[in-house]
């Protein structure tokens, strides 16, 4: 007898989909049960009876949306012995999200072998290469189907334009910040690619692009069969897909993403001009660390060297770096494309918040809270991207390293109406003029007033100097607090639209 399953994905900040109630939805039609959607607290859904609730989890910041949404469906008690929460937050805060719930969650992956999928790939051609694999639900391809017409919207940015899943799992390295050590322990030098290619491109229809989420992709021994499987399955340098528009052959050109990055210390002449190969776009080189410049100077000229002229980064900051070293791993790129101006190369600085965290306000021991929220609000203008073009970056960020550092105490009103504030008020000119008349003893004074972010009251010290430079800060409150309360009303409007619902 078949069954009705609910899979859930509480409301998040993310614009990917669940893959694992994707893969949970493509297990349970194949064992032919009724599979349903929903997005956040659904109240047709809530009094419902269900088989089985899944529950999934994304950000640890969002822990309170989680156990919101977890309360919300158990409040029916013929389903609270029926939710199952799994995924990343429950995965690293379980303790809290049982203590929270009453409810254990499923800690790592669904990685445990089943003998129905087992019978199934011994039957199936389209699932037989579970049986080299391993016949579990992370093996599985994602169910695209899960998705109504709005909830296909949200997506619609993979859901319409890529394959996504994993040729690879975990990574060998044990880094401080990354929590791939928790969540996927074991390193999976190989999944197959083509067979699950296949599959849905027979059940959902074609995609122009590969979005892959493997966390060490140039670790596996197997990276040369992956990249081979992925030239096989259409996605060569240069590939298009042929599509249907409006009765018209269009063409679409094919890309292939490693979307959480390549490990730049372990790609060499051969593996870079493999990668070349295929229809990568963009190739991902983490810069977190200074240190690397060297290193990732070489490998990103060796990429352009290769043929790949389409590069980004992720720049991990305020963990053990200083703001100095942010800018200087911008200069480094600015430096490459000064040589290779017709290449694109975009970065993507990502704030470090401990990973067990359930809020974003941890500072490093180099930054200060206005510094972290001062590069935020500049990200936010940028959509969180360090454009490659030079003008634009200049604008943004500084023309130089000390322009940048004192560009982070500005007023954060200043930041959020530059325009304003620099070409009709002239504020920002003047901001200037008084900041670099503080002496160093003088500006040490200053820093440690307006580092812990949003002055609310002005204080009178004994230099005018200091003084003078303050007054910049009076009306910062008042305006952060309009802001403040703008997105606080949008947010309630949306809540009241979800309840409705």
């Amino acid at each position: 007898m078949s069954k009705k399953i609910l899979l859930v994905e509480p409301k998040t900040r993310t614009s990917y989909p669940p893959l694992g109630l994707m893969k949970i939805a493509t297990y349970h039609k194949l064992l032919g049960d009724e599979v349903h959607f929903v997005i956040g607290k659904d109240r047709h859904s809530q009094m419902q009876m269900w088989d089985y609730i899944y529950i999934t989890s994304v950000f640890t910041y969002d822990f309170k949306s989680l156990i919101d949404t977890v309360h919300f469906y158990s409040d029916n008690l013929f389903n609270f012995e029926r939710i199952q929460i799994g995924g990343i937050s429950a995965t690293l805060l379980a303790e809290d999200v049982e203590k929270a719930t009453g409810i254990t969650p499923h800690k790592g992956l669904l990685d445990s072998e089943d003998l129905f999928l087992r019978d199934c790939a011994t039957r199936d051609g389209e699932l037989s290469y579970l049986l080299d694999c391993g016949a579990c639900i992370d093996n599985l391809p994602p169910d695209y189907s899960i998705f109504d017409e709005k909830q296909r919207a949200k997506y619609s940015k993979v859901v319409d334009n890529a394959f996504f899943f994993f040729a690879t799992k975990g990574c060998p390295n044990k880094c401080g910040f990354c929590a791939v050590q928790t969540l996927e322990p074991k390193y999976k030098k190989y999944l197959p690619v083509t067979k699950r290619v296949d599959y849905m491109r027979k059940h959902f229809g074609d995609r122009a692009g590969l979005l892959l989420l493997d966390n060490n992709i140039a670790a596996s021994t197997k990276y040369y069969d992956i990249l081979d499987e992925i030239i096989d399955c259409g996605y060569g340098a240069g590939a298009k897909m042929l599509s249907l528009k409006n009765g018209r052959k269009t063409y679409k050109h094919r890309y292939v993403d490693f979307n959480q990055g390549v490990d730049l210390r372990l790609m060499d002449e051969r593996k870079m001009k493999k990668m070349a190969q295929i229809a990568i776009k963009p190739l991902r080189l983490a810069f977190d660390d200074i240190a690397l410049e060297e290193r990732y100077e070489d490998k990103m000229r060796l990429a352009i060297d290769c043929g790949i002229d389409n590069l980004s980064n992720y720049m991990l900051y305020n963990f053990k770096d200083k703001p100095a070293d942010l800018y200087r791993r911008f200069e480094v790129n600015m430096r490459i494309l000064n040589d290779h101006p017709d290449t694109k190369i975009f970065s993507f600085p990502m704030r470090y918040s401990p990973i067990q965290e359930t809020h974003r306000k941890y500072i490093g021991e180099h930054w200060s809270k206005r510094e972290v929220r001062a590069t935020q609000l500049v990200l936010n203008a940028t959509h969180g991207i360090v454009s490659h073009k030079r003008k634009f970056f200049r604008r943004a960020f500084g023309h130089d390293q000390r322009t940048f550092e004192k560009q982070l105490f500005l007023p954060y009103d200043y930041i959020i109406n530059r325009d304003i504030c620099e070409y009709d008020t002239g504020l920002i000119a003047q901001w200037h003029k008084d900041f670099d008349k503080l002496a160093s003893t003088e500006l040490s004074e200053f820093k440690s007033i307006v580092r812990d972010g949003i002055v609310k009251e002005i204080p009178t010290t004994s230099n005018m100097k200091i003084n003078k430079l303050l007054e910049h800060y009076e009306g910062e409150y008042a305006s952060i607090r309009k802001i403040n309360e703008f997105a606080n009303r949008v947010k309630l409007v949306q809540q009241k639209d979800e309840n409705v619902a």
